[in-house]
């Protein structure tokens, strides 16, 4: 390797560190939870808020399509820069809407349903040639380190940026006007994607050139017939729909039923976030010693339990929502870790990028339409009570028991497609 290409690559690391730092605003700000606090505020309807917050989930298909152009186009640069263009600057037209249209929520919530739908699909696209140039960018032998220092970094930046969405969005709540505060973070979310639009294009980008065999009709379906991957895309699919269900309300629950503060919500998102960054060392040890597929397990059933602590909670009593965010930074940084982990290992290095598209794909379907039914299940379930000698099940609540439901199934048909034998010996147990 030459020395320039060699000095070109390590401005281009700094850059994406850069890069970094500035896309974490704005991947904290057009994030589910808060894309689902602006439907609220603007008063859509339970199935509005639903659709609204599984688009990021149904626009999932995109991937293939994203890396299907990231084989073929070739310039990975210019790709991922006209892909940011329309995910990270799109929103100034709700902010546009806002301005035109002010109080008419009714017209805001459709541009800011469309500009979502939109931007979610660029996104989606754009984090396919994002993944392919920068894995190009890092060299294997640095490529761990790089990323424990570049998601540190911006572990820092999400908590920050978490607390200071949770401050404005309470401040224009004070004065009235919670949805124009969230307008103000999309002004800040657009300006911090327009500046890692100049970034990209300050980044170096490696020479890439595609195996010229490369054929997509064939390789597209490679994963839902290696019979090994199978189980992996089952599973997303089925924990899709039983996350998907829920998903929205939960932030729903937190705004219109508990009274909690936006200062309070991001409180609730700072601890998952610090807790992922304290325990990642931890669940990769573990991960390491007894593999993937029992961490992954382990943490979902952990992570199965969250819904029933929602039972319990009330305006007065909010420590079950404080044992949720606990036991979420606990569990669902081994689970992601399993999960990404499970993917690396069990995918064949050809077409490697479909595996990762199917993953995404399959939980992304389940997400989307499971979220859909739980919108019209919510509306369904709004008058119906039953009074337990614990608590009163009411509302929302229904919804979080069906999830617990499926979060059960998912896992029982994941651990009868791979039971871990060699695993459980280990341990001394024994499965039939």
């Amino acid at each position: 390797m030459s020395h320039q290409p060699l000095s070109e690559r390590r401005k281009g690391i700094i850059v994406c560190t850069w890069e970094g730092i500035f896309a974490n605003p704005y991947i904290i700000i057009t994030d589910t939870s808060y894309l689902t606090a602006f439907a609220v505020l603007l008063a859509a309807s339970n199935p509005v808020i639903a659709f609204i917050g599984s688009i990021p989930f149904l626009v999932r298909i995109f991937q293939l399509l994203g890396a299907y152009l990231v084989e073929h186009y070739g310039n990975r640069k210019r790709f991922s820069v006209l892909t940011a263009i329309g995910a990270r600057l799109t929103w100034l037209l709700v902010v546009l809407a806002g301005i035109i249209w002010h109080g008419n929520t009714g017209i805001i919530l459709l541009v800011f349903t469309g500009v979502t739908l939109v931007a979610k699909i660029f996104e989606t696209m754009l984090g396919m040639g994002w993944m392919s140039w920068v894995t190009d960018l890092i060299p294997s032998r640095l490529r761990g380190k790089y990323f424990g220092f570049r998601l540190s970094i911006m572990a820092v930046m999400n908590v920050a940026t978490t607390y200071a969405i949770g401050y404005v969005l309470d401040l224009f709540k004070s004065f009235g006007n919670g949805a124009d505060g969230y307008l103000v973070m999309l002004i800040i979310a657009s300006a911090c994607g327009l500046i890692t639009i100049i970034l990209f294009q300050m980044q170096y980008e490696p020479p890439f050139h595609p195996a010229p065999d490369r054929n997509f009709q064939r390789d597209v379906w490679l994963p839902l017939h290696d019979a090994h991957f199978r189980p992996v895309i089952i599973f997303n699919l089925l924990w899709g729909i039983a996350q998907g269900v829920a998903l929205a309300f939960f932030t729903v629950q937190m705004i219109n039923v508990l009274q909690m503060s936006f200062t309070q919500i991001a409180l609730f998102n700072i601890i998952v976030t610090i807790g992922r960054v304290i325990l990642n060392p931890f669940w990769g040890h573990f991960t390491q010693r007894f593999g993937s597929s029992i961490t992954l397990k382990i943490c979902g059933v952990l992570i199965t339990l969250n819904p029933l602590l929602w039972l319990f909670a009330t305006p007065d009593n909010l420590l079950p929502v404080w044992l949720d965010a606990l036991n979420s930074a606990v569990a669902w940084t081994g689970f992601d870790l399993a999960s990404m982990n499970i993917q690396f290992t069990d995918s064949k290095p050809k077409g490697r990028a479909y595996y990762f598209a199917w993953v995404g794909i399959s939980s992304g379907f389940g997400f989307f339409v499971a979220g859909l039914i739980g919108g019209q299940l919510a509306d369904f379930f709004q008058p119906v009570c039953l009074r337990t000698p614990a608590t009163l099940i009411t509302g929302n609540h229904w919804i979080f028991l069906i999830s617990f439901v499926l979060r059960i199934v998912s896992l029982v048909v994941f651990w009868k497609l791979r039971p871990d034998v060699p695993i459980l010996k280990s341990l001394g147990l024994t499965v039939s």
